[in-house]
């Protein structure tokens, strides 16, 4: 074999080589790029949800003047289920029952698999603050 035919025996592996790695490579991006954009789109959502929860304890007149927050976390896995927790302080259990069901009404209207976490404190002492 003569130095020529090994020269370009060794070309063609080496280009073979760099072509292989630069599909891998392509494919690695391209698989980045579309978990990027899952991600992006269930941030999306999770802000729509809470914001709808919000807009929901805003607009009931017995719980606007709470400091309720709602808070939405959507993992990257479509089959598990949304987090929704509600914190902040009431103080009537009626209240807390009031505003656990529109939360979970809420949640149920957008996502099919929710899960609520309750973080809400009945506080009494909060009716004489509000007198």
């Amino acid at each position: 074999m003569s130095w020529i035919e090994q020269l370009s025996s060794g070309l063609l592996i080496t280009s073979g080589l760099l072509i292989t790695s630069s599909i891998i490579l392509l494919l690695i991006v391209a698989v980045w790029a579309k978990l990027s954009d899952l991600m992006q789109k269930r941030d999306e959502n999770a802000v729509a949800l809470q914001m709808r929860i919000s807009d929901a304890l805003l607009s009931d007149p017995s719980l606007s003047w709470l400091p309720l927050t709602p808070t939405v976390r959507m993992s990257c896995w479509r089959k598990s289920p949304v987090m929704v927790e509600l914190a902040g302080a009431v103080p009537s259990s009626e209240l807390w029952k009031a505003a656990v069901i529109l939360a979970e009404r809420e949640a149920g209207r957008s996502v099919k698999r929710w899960s609520l976490v309750d973080r809400i404190a009945v506080d009494p002492v909060m009716l004489k603050h509000a007198a």
